[in-house]
C-alpha cells in the first residue's frame, strides 16, 4: 500500500535525513520521496499496522502528519485513494 503524508515542521535537509533514517528502522516500510518543498513524503507499507508504525514515528521525531491520501488498500480496486485530515 502506498500513502502520500502531508508533514508538520519539515524544513530543510537534516529533517529529511532524520525522517528516511527513522522510517527505514521499521519494518515493511519503504521511503519512496521526501520533498521539502511541499512537506510531503511518499512511503510504502504493508498493513495498516505498519503504517500506523510509521505515523506514531513521525510524531514521536517532532514531524507529524497533517493529512495523508493512502491507496493500494484493496485488492479488487487498488488504485482507490482516501484523503485523511488528521486532528
Amino acid at each position: 500500500m502506498k500513502a502520500r503524508a502531508k508533514l508538520e515542521n519539515l524544513n530543510c535537509n537534516a529533517d529529511k535525513q532524520i525522517i528516511i533514517r527513522n522510517l527505514s528502522r521499521i519494518m515493511n516500510v519503504r521511503v519512496l520521496e521526501v520533498n521539502i518543498e511541499t512537506s510531503t513524503i511518499n512511503f510504502l507499507y504493508s498493513t495498516s499496522v505498519v503504517f500506523e508504525e510509521a505515523q506514531r514515528e513521525l510524531w514521536r521525531i517532532g514531524f507529524p502528519i497533517k493529512a495523508c491520501s493512502i491507496s493500494g488498500f484493496e485488492q479488487n480496486h487498488p488504485n482507490k485513494e482516501i484523503r485523511v485530515e488528521m486532528a
